[in-house]
């Protein structure tokens, strides 16, 4: 029943003679006029013999035929499923396979029942809690053959701080503690989502909004990295051909930037999934009294957290604040509804919102001031750069009214702001083509 054989010499393979189960055995491998040849790994059963040729009489010069029983235990086969291709690494409490093969002395897998213990590098790191996990530290287990199992770890061992703490899983027979197997050495490593940065609006802008009345969403916005996290797409199994990937959602923070302890979070858009946060104006105004009674207006820094469940990224720039919130500041006056003023006059300073809005490709724009000065309307994208001038004048008490076109811009938000001596009022209009 030849099928393939080969021998090799210190890892060089003899060259084969003319029939198929024959090799040349040059002179220098002999000592003293003698060669041991010897299996290593075989299939074979019985009847399995050498014979030598030429032959030189009278020495015997071929051997009894042998048996080959693949019966009898002699070691594991314990491999792991890295989650990194090409290096032994898995991810810190996300569950991954190693796959147990008892075999005989010549490589043949055992599909007799084997009882069979497991240890560890480092017992006691493995969860029980996450769901289709196996318990194989907790005695006897039978092996029939080749079998897989899923555990996970709790404790990050990382290189290079864990230079020689590296886990690693042994097999052992439950009657010679001698015949065992074990993985590599291998890295429990971390996994928490890639970062990205605030997009809009921009660092310290301000809204002074109506209180009760005002529907205009606000719109935050920032980066979403693709992939969100580095457990994507990853083989968990070579048995069942089963992959992983981590779901990353996205809480926005707002925080008083006074105390830096009242904090108000929300999840994105789509249950979490977005990377943005649409919200109306009274709404922000009612978030800003809840986190700093009791008049609707508040100095607030506002951040991301995108986690996987285990893991926390806060988004970027990093702040300066004493508990480096990573965020950018936003000021929110809530205003009482205000009434139109007579013609003519000006009872406050204000800056209503733009109409119509949305626009295309032209908008008005009312603004009131309650004493002459230096006056400016100016219009920017939202990350503050300037793109027109509407108004840069000496202008008495009064109401006004000027126009902005977007002819010639994408659309998109922008944002207008008034300016009157130390007096500032910004607001947001969409250009929608």
């Amino acid at each position: 029943n030849y099928t393939y054989a080969s021998f090799y010499v210190e890892g060089t393979e003899l060259t084969a003679g003319t029939a198929p189960n024959e090799w040349l055995l040059p002179n220098g491998l002999f000592q003293d006029g003698t060669i041991t040849l010897v299996f290593i790994d075989t299939k074979a059963e019985s009847d399995v013999y050498f014979e030598i040729d030429p032959k030189v009489a009278p020495l015997n010069q071929v051997s009894p035929k042998m048996s080959f029983l693949a019966n009898e235990l002699a070691n594991y086969t314990v491999k792991l499923v890295s989650a990194v291709p090409s290096q032994n690494k898995v991810y810190q409490l996300r569950k991954y396979e190693i796959i147990v093969t008892p075999e005989d002395e010549f490589g043949n897998e055992i599909t007799d029942l084997t009882r069979t213990r497991f240890t560890a590098r480092w017992p006691g790191e493995f969860n029980n809690d996450l769901p289709g996990l196996s318990d194989v530290f907790s005695g006897v287990v039978e092996l029939q053959g080749e079998t897989n199992y899923f555990i996970a770890s709790n404790i990050i061992r990382q290189l290079p701080d864990a230079q020689n703490q590296l886990q690693q899983i042994t097999a052992f027979s439950d009657t010679n503690f001698e015949i065992r197997g074990s993985t590599p050495v291998y890295e429990v490593i971390p996994h928490a989502p890639y970062p990205f940065a605030l997009q809009m609006p921009p660092d310290h802008s301000i809204y002074n909004i109506a209180r009760t009345t005002s529907t205009i969403p606000v719109r935050f916005e920032w980066e979403t990295p693709a992939p969100r996290d580095p457990y994507f797409d990853i083989q968990i199994s070579e048995t069942t051909g089963e992959r992983g990937s981590d779901m990353v959602t996205y809480k926005v923070v707002f925080i008083d930037s006074a105390s830096l302890t009242n904090a108000h979070r929300l999840d994105s858009d789509n249950l979490g999934s977005a990377g943005s946060l649409s919200i109306r104006e009274s709404n922000l105004v009612n978030l800003a009294q809840q986190i700093d009674p009791p008049w609707g207006s508040a100095n607030l820094v506002w951040f991301v957290e995108a986690t996987d469940g285990l893991y926390i990224t806060k988004s970027s720039p990093p702040g300066n604040d004493p508990q480096q919130n990573r965020g950018w500041h936003i000021f929110i006056n809530g205003i009482i509804d205000p009434v139109d003023p007579l013609p003519g006059t000006a009872e406050a300073f204000t800056l209503a919102q733009n109409y119509p809005n949305p626009f295309n490709p032209s908008t008005a724009i009312d603004f009131s001031v309650e004493r002459a000065g230096d006056v400016s309307v100016k219009v920017y994208t939202p990350l503050g750069e300037e793109i027109a001038t509407l108004v840069d004048e000496y202008l008495s008490a009064g109401n006004y009214t000027t126009s902005f076109s977007g002819d010639e811009l994408p659309s998109g938000v922008y944002l207008y702001r008034l300016q009157a001596g130390e007096q500032v009022l910004t607001r947001q209009m969409v250009l929608m083509k």
